[in-house]
Formats: structure tokens, sequence, C-alpha cells
């Protein structure tokens, strides 16, 4: 069985396509091909940030566009 990386987690988990994973892991300066199991919880929280900061962004952007 293959190891999952990130950027495949963050895709099943909230799907989004490679290119959206890879923004989000950038935001957090975590290598898209970075192995779950080597972050540390704070590592995992600042995914979480970022991610919902590229949501809230993305929500602004549908609202201002007509």
């Amino acid at each position: 069985m293959r190891r999952k990386q990130m950027r495949r987690v963050l895709r099943s988990l909230y799907a989004v396509d490679a290119l959206v994973a890879d923004e989000v892991l950038q935001g957090a300066r975590i290598e898209p091909a970075a192995r779950p199991e080597t972050l540390t919880p704070a590592q995992f929280a600042l995914v979480l940030r970022a991610f919902d900061q590229r949501r809230q962004e993305d929500a602004r952007i549908r609202t201002l566009t007509p």
C-alpha cells in the first residue's frame, strides 16, 4: 500500500485539486510531498489555518464576482 503525502491528504479530506492543495501547503511552509507522520501538531495547525484562510479568500472573491 502506498503511503500518502500531504497533497493527497488535503485532496481527499477537502475535495480540492492538486493546485489548491499545493498552494495551501506552501502557505503553511509544508512540502506537498511531506508524509503526514513527519509533521508536528503545530505544523498541522498551520495547514488548517492556511486552508481556512484560502477558503475565506475564495468566498470573498465569489461575493465580489457579478
